[in-house]
């Protein structure tokens, strides 16, 4: 999926993504950020407690929120790379909506899947899904952004959330209700009904095209100068 995303920003970048060919130039440090808080939120579930946070439900079954929210930061602390010092904002975010959907559904409040890796051989294509849940009897197929949320709908990121969902069905057999994008930043997560028509429609064609052009070797550059000066080959395309 990444591979093809990247393909329709730059056919050129893609080909060196293909041929393994050595960045030139340092990795943007927001994408270094994003991928470091994806760390955390891969590994959160898999170090949550549940015997501890059975012991923060009072006696009449309400949950301890603030000490709750204490626990969960505590794990994304010990989770996070040294490094991170800037991303406070989006581990306090996540943490807050983890302790809203365990008051809301402590049964389902861990994930289904985190991190699924999705290979299909006879379509040749991969893709990693970041997290598939449940939130009130529907299957949610969610993928994390780090940032701020600038959108009022995902028409921007459908592609992505077609290839995933895609993905899912074919591996588990059931197509999921609703896809959308967490943003870490804002702790706001934009949700929308699957649109199974987008798959054949749109994602289908852009995938067969990606693999057009690698069957006929035909990558231009972008010749995206604003785009270009925080790519990781700037220097082996303008030098």
């Amino acid at each position: 999926k990444s591979l093809v995303s990247t393909y329709q920003w730059c056919p050129y970048k893609a080909k060196l993504y293909l041929d393994h060919v050595p960045a030139t130039d340092p990795t943007p440090s927001a994408m270094t950020r994003g991928s470091q808080v994806h760390d955390v939120f891969e590994n959160f579930y898999y170090e949550v407690d549940r015997a501890h946070i059975d012991t923060l439900i009072d006696s009449e079954g309400r949950t301890k929120e603030e000490e709750l929210h204490k626990y969960f930061m505590s794990l994304c602390d010990e989770l996070k790379d040294p490094d991170l010092t800037s991303a406070q904002k989006d581990l306090d975010n996540f943490c807050k909506w983890n302790v809203e959907k365990f008051v809301a559904e402590p049964i389902e409040f861990l994930p289904l899947k985190v991190e699924k890796k999705i290979y299909l051989a006879d379509e040749d294509l991969v893709g990693v899904v970041d997290r598939i849940d449940i939130d009130s009897g529907l299957t949610r197929v969610i993928d994390y952004k780090t940032g701020y949320s600038n959108h009022n709908n995902l028409a921007k990121f459908r592609f992505e959330l077609s290839v995933y969902s895609h993905l899912v069905e074919r591996e588990f057999g059931v197509l999921p209700d609703l896809w959308g994008i967490y943003f870490s930043g804002s702790g706001t997560l934009l949700l929308e009904p699957i649109n199974p028509k987008y798959w054949e429609r749109w994602a289908k064609p852009k995938i067969g095209k990606f693999k057009t052009a690698v069957m006929t070797n035909n990558f231009p550059k972008c010749n995206n100068a604003y785009a270009c000066q925080s790519c990781q080959y700037f220097s082996h395309c303008w030098r």
